[in-house]
């Protein structure tokens, strides 16, 4: 009698892979990156430090708890109207703890490291460098969620991430808005790389409706 077996690590990755499936996630978080640049650009123009501290203390963990909810609904609702009609739904047995709100606190505890970590190298290195050095632990980051994920692009994601980061890095434009512009690109890169992963997947699937 032949023995099978089954690598339950590689069923749940493979099971995790179907979320990234149409590039949608990614679309999202390209978008709510983008936000988030946009908003620091807004607070960059405000001239008194007490109101600039005050907004980076307490209105961008509010932006991004927001926005991750919001785009968490749509990314849920896209999926509802494109996805599932085509290639079906697998659905997950919930457990004790709201997996949204987990995502949202990893979303903003990963930006909180990013940030100490910067900062902490910024009295060591040139602060030329920190837009590839931030750019670095970003990259890292997909990188992780390309291999935790069985998810292949984001290795192509996190490389332009980092070379992203380079090219501002090269570019030594100075003051507050390479970070901007660095954030705005990363946003960029997610997008079109879900776009693309999107556009891929209408071309590939049809509604099973149609199918029959």
């Amino acid at each position: 009698m032949t023995e099978i077996q089954i690598d339950i690590n590689e069923v749940m990755r493979n099971t995790r892979r179907y979320w990234y499936i149409d590039g949608i996630p990614e679309i999202a978080g390209g978008i709510i990156i983008i936000a988030i640049a946009l908003s620091y650009m807004l607070i960059y123009q405000i001239e008194n430090q007490m109101t600039k501290n005050l907004l980076l203390g307490f209105g961008q963990p509010a932006l991004i708890l927001l926005t991750s909810f919001f785009a968490g609904k749509l990314v849920t609702m896209c999926k509802q109207k494109i996805t599932y009609p085509r290639t079906g739904l697998i659905k997950f047995r919930k457990g004790k703890t709201n997996k949204q709100i987990q995502r949202i606190f990893l979303v903003i505890l990963i930006a909180a490291a990013v940030s100490a970590f910067v900062s902490f190298f910024a009295s060591m290195i040139s602060e030329r460098f920190l837009p590839v050095l931030g750019s670095f632990f970003l990259g890292a980051y997909s990188w992780y969620l390309g291999y935790f994920n069985g998810v292949r692009r984001f290795y192509i994601v996190a490389g332009s991430i980092v070379i992203f980061g380079g090219i501002i890095s090269w570019l030594n434009l100075g003051g507050g808005y390479p970070y901007i512009i660095l954030l705005i690109g990363i946003g960029l890169i997610w997008i079109v790389a879900g776009g693309w992963t999107l556009a891929s997947y209408l071309r590939q699937t049809q509604p099973i409706s149609e199918e029959i």
